[in-house]
C-alpha cells in the first residue's frame, strides 16, 4: 500500500495464501489484543499519511525494528524492515511476554525471520540489485517481496478508530514539539535530563514517540524549557491550540523570547526543515486558530 509517506511491503513464505502482515491482521484484530493492536495500526496510518518512517517511531531489533514505538504499554509486537523513510517491510508479529525475545518460541521466529529480511534487502541494495525509485523497489527481491494491496490490511487501516489515531497524533506531536524547542534552545535529551532531575535515559524513553505524556509531566516540561508545550485556550484572547501543521496558518514564536544558546540558521523538526524568516520568527508545527 503506497500512502502519503510510505510505501508499506510484505512478503510471503511458499505455500502460505496470506502475507505476513495478514496473518498479523488476521490473528490479533480480536478483542483480547483490542488496544495493543489498535495501537501499532493507528502508529502505522499516522506513519504513512502524515509523518513517514522515522526511526524514533521503532524498537530496534538488531537488524530489523518493531512496533509499538519504544517504551510503550502491550506485550503485542509487530516485526518489521524500516529500509528508508518512505519505505518499511512489514512482517508478522506475536505476544511478547518474556524479557528477551530469544525465550519465546513463537516471537523468536518472527523475529529472526524480519532480521535476515533486512539483512539481505540491505546488501542488494548496496550491490546494486536492488533500487529505491519514487518510495518503491526496483530489481532483484530474492523473496517475494511486493508492495502490501490485500483487502485485508486496507480493511485494517481503515478500521483504525479515530481516537486511536487522534491519541497516536497528538503524543508524536508532542514529542516533535519537545524537541523543536530543545533544538532553538540548543539543548539536549541530557540538559533538559538534569533541568527535570531525571535519567539521560528515561527522557531519551519519553522522545521516542507515543509515551503516556501526563500534565504533571508537561508542567515540569514547561518549566524546564520556559516555553510551553501545549497551549490552553483562555477566554478573550486569541488562542492557540496544538493540531497538524498547516504551513500557512502555524503558531510564530519570537526567537527572542525563547532565549536560544547559540546563534541558528536553521532549526529541523522532523519534516520539513524549517528556516528562520527575516525578523527572527520562527513558524512551529502548530495551528493557529481564531475563536
Amino acid at each position: 500500500m503506497t500512502m502519503n509517506k510510505i510505501t508499506y511491503y510484505s512478503f510471503h513464505i511458499d505455500g502460505d495464501d496470506l502475507c505476513e502482515v495478514e496473518k498479523f491482521v488476521t490473528t490479533f484484530n480480536e478483542p483480547a489484543y483490542g488496544e495493543d493492536y489498535h495501537n501499532i495500526m493507528s502508529v502505522i496510518r499516522e506513519m504513512g499519511m502524515n509523518r513517514g518512517a522515522e526511526a524514533k517511531y521503532f524498537r530496534h531489533e538488531k537488524a530489523a525494528e518493531a512496533l509499538p514505538p519504544p517504551y510503550t504499554s502491550g506485550d503485542v509486537r509487530l516485526y518489521c524492515s524500516r529500509i528508508t523513510r518512505d519505505i518499511v517491510i512489514l512482517g508478522n508479529g506475536c505476544v511478547k511476554i518474556t524479557q528477551k525475545v530469544q525465550q519465546s518460541k513463537d516471537c523468536l521466529f518472527h523475529f529472526e525471520l524480519v532480521n535476515a529480511l533486512s539483512t539481505q534487502i540491505t546488501q542488494r541494495i548496496v550491490s546494486g540489485d536492488l533500487k529505491i525509485v519514487n518510495k518503491q523497489f526496483e530489481g532483484n527481491y530474492i523473496l517475494k517481496l511486493e508492495i502490501v494491496m490485500s483487502k485485508i490490511f486496507e480493511d485494517a487501516m481503515n478500521a483504525v478508530p479515530a481516537y486511536g489515531q487522534e491519541r497516536a497524533a497528538m503524543s508524536l506531536d508532542v514529542v516533535d514539539r519537545i524537541e523543536a524547542i530543545l533544538e532553538m534552545k540548543g539543548m539536549s535529551h541530557r540538559e533538559l535530563a538534569a533541568a527535570l532531575g531525571k535519567s539521560e535515559s528515561e527522557i531519551s524513553k519519553w522522545m521516542r514517540g507515543t509515551h503516556n505524556f501526563t500534565f504533571d509531566t508537561i508542567a515540569k516540561i514547561n518549566l524546564a524549557l520556559g516555553v510551553k508545550v501545549i497551549e490552553i485556550p483562555k477566554s478573550g484572547r486569541k488562542r492557540t491550540v496544538m493540531g497538524r501543521l498547516h504551513p500557512d496558518n502555524a503558531v510564530v514564536v519570537p526567537l527572542s523570547s525563547i532565549a536560544p544558546k547559540r546563534d541558528i540558521q536553521e532549526v529541523k523538526v522532523s519534516n520539513p526543515l524549517y528556516k528562520i524568516p527575516e525578523g527572527q520568527m520562527l513558524s512551529l508545527p502548530f495551528v493557529l486558530k481564531k475563536y
